[in-house]
C-alpha cells in the first residue's frame, strides 16, 4: 500500500513537472517569436525592403536565437550554483559535455521553430505594414482635403464681399486654371509639406463637395441670372461677362 502510496506521489511530482516544461517551452517559443517580429522591424527602419528581409532570413534566424539567450541568460545566483557544482570532484567535465549538448539541441530546435514561424510573422508585419501606411495615406489626404475646401469657402466669401456677385458666378470661375494654380499656390505656401500632386488632385474634389453644397443655391441663381441674360442683347452680354472675369482675377488676387 505504502509503495502505491509513493508510486502516485511520484507519478504526480512527475507530471507535475512535465506540465511547468511545456509551459516554460511555450513561453521560450513565445519568445523567441516576439523577438524575431522585433527584430525585422528594426530592420525594416534600418531602410531594409522586404526583398532584404527574405534573402536575410537565415540570419535573422540565427541573430534571433542570440537575442533569445541572452534575455534568458541565468541570474547571477543561479550562475553562482553552476559554478559551484561543475567544482565538485568527478563532475566538471560531464556538466560541460551535457551544458555543450543542450545547447546544440536547442538552437536546432528553435531554428526549426523559427523558420517554420518566419513567413507568418513576415506576412504579419507586411499586412500590418501595408495597413498602416493606407491609414496615413488617407489621413494625409483627409487633411489636405480640409485645407482646400476652407482655402475655396474662404476665397468665395472674400470674392462675394467686394463684388456682390452670386454663388453660381463665383464657382464657375473656381473652374479655371489660373485660378486652381494660384489657390494651390497658396496653400503650398501655408503647407509646405503637403504633395502637390494629392493636392491638384483633391482642389478638383473639393471644388466638386463644394457645388454640390450649394447645388440649388446655384441652380436658383443660375436661372435668375438666365433670365436677366435674355433681356440683355448680345453685344453688352459678351461685354459684360468679359470685364467679369477681369474682375474676379483682381478681386481674388
Amino acid at each position: 500500500m505504502k509503495n502505491d502510496i509513493k508510486q502516485i506521489k511520484n507519478e504526480l511530482q512527475e507530471e507535475k513537472k512535465g506540465i511547468k516544461t511545456q509551459k516554460q517551452a511555450k513561453l521560450h517559443q513565445e519568445r523567441l517569436k516576439n523577438n524575431l517580429y522585433n527584430l525585422i522591424l528594426e530592420k525594416l527602419e534600418l531602410d531594409l525592403n522586404y526583398l532584404d528581409i527574405l534573402e536575410k532570413k537565415h540570419d535573422l534566424i540565427i541573430e534571433t536565437i542570440e537575442r533569445t539567450k541572452k534575455e534568458e541568460e541565468p541570474t547571477e545566483a543561479i550562475k553562482r550554483d553552476f559554478i559551484a557544482f561543475d567544482c565538485l570532484p568527478y563532475t566538471e567535465k560531464k556538466a560541460i559535455k551535457e551544458k555543450e549538448q543542450g545547447n546544440e539541441e536547442q538552437d536546432i530546435s528553435d531554428y526549426n521553430f523559427l523558420f517554420k514561424e518566419f513567413f507568418n510573422i513576415y506576412n504579419q508585419i507586411k499586412r500590418e505594414e501595408i495597413e498602416k501606411e493606407r491609414l496615413i495615406n488617407l489621413q494625409e489626404e483627409e487633411k489636405i482635403l480640409k485645407v482646400c475646401i476652407n482655402k475655396i469657402e474662404f476665397t468665395l466669401q472674400e470674392y462675394q464681399k467686394r463684388t456682390n456677385q452670386n454663388k453660381y458666378e463665383v464657382i464657375t470661375y473656381l473652374k479655371y486654371f489660373e485660378v486652381k494654380e494660384q489657390i494651390i499656390k497658396e496653400i503650398l505656401t501655408d503647407f509646405p509639406e503637403f504633395n502637390q500632386d494629392k493636392l491638384i488632385k483633391l482642389y478638383d474634389k473639393a471644388r466638386k463637395q463644394i457645388e454640390n453644397k450649394y447645388k440649388y443655391t446655384i441652380q436658383e441663381e443660375a436661372e435668375e441670372q438666365e433670365k436677366e441674360n435674355i433681356k440683355l442683347s448680345l453685344p453688352w452680354r459678351l461685354l459684360i461677362y468679359g470685364k467679369a472675369i477681369k474682375t474676379v482675377f483682381k478681386s481674388i488676387f
